[in-house]
């Protein structure tokens, strides 16, 4: 007997529907909201096909409380897109699925591995420091003289210099030879090495390549989701084992979803999406960190007194569900310094152009803007729109959190202890190009409907002083409304609950742009 499901029966709220995120795979299905589902092979066939894809999801987990035996039996029929697709919506169904590849010799380690690929020059010479003066487990002769402690962070040091150059390779280089060589299968034995949050910063970096590596072509993505790391990546997101997991694993996912076929775009490695609606958006929202900030840091949650419990991504966990819209959410990361044409670069000018070319490549532009910045992040999306027209027609409304418009006080104190780099001379109270910048930008920004600005009223602990990294007359943007938060520089941006002021501004701001600018 066949069991007959509507997917409006199920009584499956918009709330429940939106939190958990969507990877926007417009291409391949459509969304039909009264589509009846049928029995758990026809919900198997939407979601391999993205036709009303988490509602297809939510109807196959209801089936599977009622027909556990036949929605399992169903669930042979996924393929590669079918299995990310529970995997990127948390779907405990994923745990039916079942490596196609056996795990290869488990004696293998990652350095093992690092040793047989062959690359370039720079690849090369970073291999040369890696295994210098590293002593092998049966070399009873060698002596390493370091203490542990030291010995590991050394050990950290190299790894990280091996992972720079496969990231550079990556961006500027062929992939295909890192893919014939299974890089891809060594990062994974690094992964299972480091998965700790103290080795958080190099698991970006290992993530970063992984994603420009299934996101290199259909053979790559296939590869990649035929091996262990489909497995890991559904895990990643179901039960993570470090507070940036869930967000680096749906990366690669909507990566090679791209490849297969199955998304419009794919997402650079100075781009993260939090949130993307099943439906065609209405508004992207583009969060922007400050000076040494990251994805992974400045858009937190506050810590709690006593260590409670705190999200990792607040936007990602709290906005999709109150605004109840449908909405893309995304974040730039960089760097203080980053790769332009293969060279070192930290000129704002150079960052807006990298930004301009990511953000276009994942369709900014396309629909309203609304940019969240929080410090110097204001300054480059200043910069940004007044380079980039069809951005700045698009923009509805900007935040700026702390955003230091007229420079910091605090910075020709920073300029005695670190090296003057050009983030520090832009943020100097005499900067002449950051004076010029806000001059320019408050002329053209009278056609930017929404500007608010958030001001620090607490001092920050720095340096074992505590002083006010952007004084009041600095964050004041000029026009717009603004709202003093109690909190420091640094938590500004991070709200402790719902009801935190800064929270708050930004999902009013959202509902605004929605209800009367789009």
């Amino acid at each position: 007997m066949r069991l007959k499901l509507l997917v409006k029966a199920l009584g499956v709220s918009a709330t429940a529907l939106s939190t958990s995120g969507a990877i926007a795979w417009y291409q391949r299905g459509a969304f039909m909201p009264e589509y009846e589902i049928l029995d758990p092979c026809d919900a198997v066939y939407n979601i391999n096909n993205s036709v009303n894809l988490q509602r297809s999801i939510r109807a196959l987990e209801a089936m599977a409380d009622i027909s556990p035996g036949t929605v399992e039996q169903c669930l042979a029929g996924l393929d590669r897109i079918g299995w990310a697709g529970l995997a990127y919506h948390k779907s405990p169904l994923f745990y039916h699925y079942q490596e196609k590849q056996k795990a290869s010799d488990e004696r293998e380690t990652f350095a093992s591995l690092m040793k047989k690929i062959e690359l370039d020059k720079n690849w090369s010479k970073a291999l040369r420091w890696f295994f210098s003066n590293v002593c092998a487990e049966d070399d009873l002769i060698c002596h390493d003289n370091q203490e542990p402690e030291r010995s590991a962070r050394s050990q950290r040091k190299r790894v990280h210099k091996c992972l720079q150059v496969l990231l550079y390779l990556t961006e500027f280089d062929d992939c295909k030879p890192m893919i014939d060589q299974n890089v891809p299968h060594m990062l994974h034995k690094l992964f299972e090495e480091y998965r700790e949050d103290e080795h958080a910063e190099l698991v970006i970096l290992m993530f970063k390549i992984l994603s420009n590596l299934v996101g290199y072509s259909k053979e790559s993505a296939e590869m990649i989701f035929d091996s262990e790391w489909m497995k890991t990546l559904g895990e990643m997101i179901l039960r993570p084992k470090m507070r940036v997991e869930p967000l680096l694993a749906k990366k690669v996912l909507k990566n090679g979803c791209y490849q297969l076929g199955a998304a419009h775009y794919k997402l650079p490695a100075d781009i993260y999406e939090f949130y993307c609606s099943d439906d065609e958006p209405k508004l992207d929202i583009v969060f922007v960190h400050g000076f040494r900030g990251s994805v992974f840091r400045t858009w937190r949650q506050k810590d709690q007194l006593g260590g409670g419990k705190t999200t990792q991504y607040w936007p990602m966990e709290w906005l999709p569900g109150d605004i109840q819209a449908p909405v893309r959410i995304l974040a730039i990361d960089y760097a203080t310094k980053f790769l332009r044409f293969g060279k070192v670069s930290d000129r704002i000018q150079d960052r807006s152009q990298t930004f301009q070319q990511s953000l276009s490549s994942v369709g900014v532009g396309d629909r309203p803007i609304l940019f969240i910045c929080h410090s110097m992040g204001g300054l480059l999306i200043k910069q940004m729109l007044l380079d980039n027209p069809e951005f700045f027609k698009k923009t509805v409304g900007v935040v700026f959190m702390a955003t230091p418009h007229r420079g910091s006080p605090v910075v020709a104190y920073i300029h005695t202890i670190l090296r003057p780099t050009e983030d520090i001379r832009l943020l100097r109270l005499d900067s002449e190009y950051n004076k010029d910048l806000h001059q320019k930008f408050a002329e053209a920004s009278q056609d930017i409907p929404l500007v608010t600005t958030i001001i620090e009223n607490k001092l920050t602990p720095i340096f074992g002083t505590h002083k006010t990294i952007v004084p009041a007359e600095s964050a004041f943007f000029g026009r717009g409304t603004v709202y003093h938060a109690e909190e420091h520089h640094h938590n500004v941006c991070k709200p402790a609950n719902r009801e935190s002021l800064s929270y708050c501004v930004i999902l009013n701001m959202i509902r605004d742009a929605l209800k009367n600018f789009i």
